[in-house]
């Protein structure tokens, strides 16, 4: 970045700009290369890099880089690297002003946790691909369904912690170990999600419903198949197609009605009530029988 500063300098030296003029020109030509570098970084991520990953990925035998290194991910990743080239050539562009470096350094900083958050959440979603053309869930599969809510959660808190970090112009291990005192808050402004961790864990561990089953709980109108299961919600689609969305601690603190034993059993178990008249039992005699036979 230091030779492209001198020679914009050497090609502005030999037009009448002078002063004040001089330097603006030259800072603006910086930031149009800056911006020119980072567009072509960005054009090249995706229409080089990312169409060739995945045709790679489509002829390897594994199958979970199909998914890992989908289209989703590698476009996210694509927009993390034109903000780091831009954040790497900060510094010689606004030297002269000290205030503004500093703000486009925070706004290029901020922008780059978003963009990571951004992928990162992408990447966890990602994994949700492995189980998502099975009709049925095992326990284990939907517990680790449920962990990757969890590491989204992880990733936003982490995400606007350090984003703060850099307003302020703090350590993030800073304001972590200051959290003690807010825990309450942050108890009470994830009560739902913590909760349906909670709720979550004891139906996945229970093997109490997975996805595939069939469930009836009266109470909530929903009768019908289980379509998803997330930290927050119970997502059924009931025999007329509506759907119905459940809160699992719902599940867990009144009862309801699982009906996958019977579809696995291939047949169903009817009670029914038969009402005799017992003044018509009677000792079978030699004329019964033979009417009988």
């Amino acid at each position: 970045m230091d030779q492209i500063t001198k020679y914009i300098e050497e090609l502005l030296a030999y037009t009448t700009l002078s002063g004040g003029w001089l330097s603006f020109v030259t800072m603006f030509a910086l930031c149009a290369v800056t911006a020119l570098v980072a567009w072509l970084v960005y054009m090249l991520c995706i229409k080089v890099v990312t169409p060739l990953l995945v045709r790679i990925t489509k002829h390897t035998d594994m199958i979970w880089d199909d998914y890992l290194l989908n289209p989703q991910v590698l476009h996210s990743a694509c927009h993390v690297v034109p903000a780091i080239v831009v954040w790497q050539m900060l510094p010689p562009l606004f030297i002269a002003n000290p205030v503004i470096q500093t703000l486009a350094s925070k706004a290029t900083a901020i922008y780059i946790t978003i963009t990571v958050m951004r992928l990162a959440i992408t990447f966890i979603g990602s994994f949700k691909l492995f189980d998502s053309e099975k009709d049925h869930r095992t326990a284990a599969q939907q517990y680790f369904h449920s962990f990757c809510g969890v590491l989204k959660i992880v990733v936003l808190f982490l995400g606007i912690i350090v984003i703060v970090a850099i307003v302020i112009d703090r350590s993030p291990l800073t304001l972590l170990a200051g959290l003690g005192a807010t825990s309450a808050v942050l108890m009470l402004v994830f009560k739902d999600s913590i909760t349906g961790l909670v709720a979550g864990i004891r139906l996945t561990s229970n093997n109490m419903v997975s996805k595939g089953d069939w469930i009836t709980v009266d109470k909530l109108g929903a009768n019908g198949v289980v379509e998803d299961i997330t930290l927050s919600t119970v997502k059924v689609r009931n025999f007329d197609n509506t759907i119905v969305t459940l809160p699992p601690q719902k599940l867990i603190e009144d009862s309801f009605q699982n009906w996958q034993g019977m579809q696995q059993s291939g047949g169903r178990r009817v009670t029914r009530m038969i009402y005799i008249d017992f003044h018509s039992i009677g000792i079978a005699d030699d004329n019964l029988k033979q009417r009988l036979v």
